[in-house]
Formats: structure tokens, C-alpha cells, sequence
């Protein structure tokens, strides 16, 4: 058939072009692109920190991702994650000492397909526990005469923070005396050479007090002494029997409460005219009284005694 255009030969034809569009269906599932992630914190971060963020991938172009996390044990955990950007973040207080290490299982679906992959959250320890004494306070007793250097005794503190850190005690004595006494600084052992202080090796470094007190018990290593080498005194010589001469108080450098229990004594006991008496005295160690043992200060020839002595002894028990 001849063509109706002018010139032209054969049928008629034109030409157009045509595009096709392919709609994408959901037939790829989303994918980590690893099996397990890790993530560190410390104990003392801050609410709603952003802990690691992970991202799913999915071939799917028009994919809308949601996520969700879970313990894998079943147990309630601190974390949270932000459904459309898989960022894990803080939702709950840490506590290293309760719990440092965490399995958590995150998953992604986008509405017809889901995957899985495991999230291990490690925290980490931070110096937030004071050493602690096994007793607020200690108290012994020791010799004033002891040998040195002496051990006493040992005191204990405790730290939660982990051992080989935070947790990790340095003693060392302060106070009244110390210069008497040193410890051991890792055993806690005192010996004699008051609060006692033990600070860990965190950052900042925290501290924890007990009071120590020791006790120097007094040892009778003082001879007693009178305050006279010669004491004088007259006496009627009709004096009666058991009538006072004189009393005799000695002195002793050890402790009052223990130590200065005074007898006293005639060196030469058989003098014929004296004898001497213990009794309590103001001073609650006893003094020394004095007194006659013959009626008639009288020699056999008839003649007055002009003087007598006698020499006293103080012994200290």
C-alpha cells in the first residue's frame, strides 16, 4: 500500500520510548555484618549516654529498619536502644561491684524478615568506695619496757572497688604518738618502734579512718625513794607504847594505779625501843608510821637516850 505521506514508501510508522519501572518487593533480609559486638563503660556514666551504635544492613532499597534489644539470659538490664538507629544507650544506674559484665541480644526486622546478633557490654570500674576497717576502732595494751620493733597487732580494711586497682589499700599511721609505731603498709601490721588511715590507689584516691588506741601498761622499774636522806623529831620519853614517832611517805616514778604499793621496815628490826607499821595513806600507796615498842626511853645505867636512830627501807610491790 502506498504510503499517504508525501514521498514516502511503504506503511506509515512512528517511533516512541517507553520506560519501565521495577518495583522493589521485600525478599532480602536485613544482616549485621558482625556476629558479636562490644562496648565499654564506666560505672559512673552519665543517664541516657549513648553506649556503641550498631547499624543493620539490608539490600532492599526501600527498607524501613526497626530495632530491639534484650538480655540474653532473660535477666533485666540498664540499656535501652533507639528503634531507628540501632544506638544502644544508658537507661539505668551501673554498679561494677554488682554487675560488670553484660550479654545483650539486638535485633532488626524490617516488618517481614528479622536477624539477630549478640552485644557484650563490659563496665568498668571506677574508684567509688572508700576502704572500710573491719572495726571503727581498736584498742591493746603493751609493756612500757617491750623490745622493739614489736608487732601489736594487725588491723583489716576492705575496698569494693576491684582489687587490682581501685580496690588495692595503702595503710599508714597518723595522730598523736606516731612517731612510736609504724604499720605495715600492705599487711596493716602496727608495731612499736593513732587514727589509722587507709587510702586505696584509684583516681581520686578515697580514704577510710579507725581510731587506734594502745595502751603502754607500766612495768616496776623505778626503785622508791624518800624525799629526805635524814628525817629528825623529838620524843617524850615517857612516851606510850605504840605511840606515833614520826610517818614516812616514799615516792615512785611508776604509775600510781599499779605500781607504788609501799612496805615499810626497820634495816635493823631488833632495836629494842622502835617498830615500824604500814597503813594507808592520802596518797592510796601506803605510808610508814613510826612508833614506840618499849615504854621509858631509858638506858640500863639510868641515864636519858639523848638520841636514837634507826634507818627505814621502803620496798615497792
Amino acid at each position: 500500500m502506498p504510503s499517504s505521506l508525501p514521498g514516502a514508501v511503504g506503511n506509515n510508522k512512528d517511533t516512541v520510548k517507553v520506560q519501565v519501572f521495577v518495583a522493589d518487593v521485600n525478599d532480602n533480609k536485613p544482616f549485621f555484618t558482625e556476629k558479636r559486638y562490644e562496648a565499654r563503660i564506666k560505672e559512673n556514666a552519665e543517664m541516657f549516654s549513648d553506649v556503641k551504635s550498631i547499624r543493620a544492613q539490608d539490600l532492599d532499597k526501600h527498607s524501613i529498619l526497626r530495632y530491639d534489644l534484650n538480655a540474653a539470659e532473660g535477666q533485666k538490664i540498664p540499656f535501652g536502644v533507639k528503634t531507628d538507629s540501632g544506638t544502644i544507650f544508658l537507661k539505668e544506674k551501673l554498679d561494677f561491684e554488682a554487675q560488670n559484665l553484660y550479654h545483650l541480644l539486638l535485633t532488626v526486622t524490617d516488618g517481614l524478615y528479622n536477624a539477630t546478633t549478640s552485644v557484650i557490654i563490659h563496665v568498668e570500674d571506677v574508684n567509688d568506695n572508700a576502704p572500710s576497717f573491719s572495726s571503727p576502732s581498736y584498742s591493746t595494751t603493751i609493756e612500757e619496757n617491750s623490745e622493739v620493733p614489736k608487732r601489736i597487732f594487725t588491723v583489716k580494711a576492705s575496698d569494693l572497688d576491684r582489687e587490682e586497682t581501685n580496690g588495692q589499700i595503702i595503710y599508714e599511721l597518723e595522730g598523736q604518738g606516731v612517731e612510736y609505731f609504724s604499720i605495715d603498709a600492705i599487711s596493716g601490721e602496727i608495731f612499736v618502734t593513732k587514727p589509722i588511715r587507709a587510702t586505696d590507689k584509684g583516681f581520686p584516691p578515697l580514704e577510710g579512718v579507725a581510731n587506734v588506741t594502745i595502751k603502754i601498761t607500766d612495768v616496776n622499774d623505778s626503785p622508791p625513794f624518800f624525799d629526805k636522806s635524814l628525817y629528825e623529831t623529838l620524843v617524850p620519853e615517857t612516851a606510850p607504847v605504840g605511840s606515833a614517832v614520826w610517818s614516812f611517805a616514799a615516792f615512785d616514778n611508776d604509775n600510781e594505779a599499779s605500781d607504788n604499793i609501799f612496805t615499810y621496815d626497820l634495816v635493823d628490826d631488833s632495836h629494842e625501843y622502835f617498830y615500824m607499821t604500814t597503813e594507808a595513806g592520802s596518797n592510796g600507796a601506803g605510808v610508814g608510821v613510826l612508833r614506840i615498842k618499849k615504854v621509858g626511853l631509858m638506858n640500863n645505867s639510868g641515864g636519858n637516850l639523848d638520841a636514837l636512830s634507826e634507818t627505814v627501807s621502803s620496798n615497792c610491790v
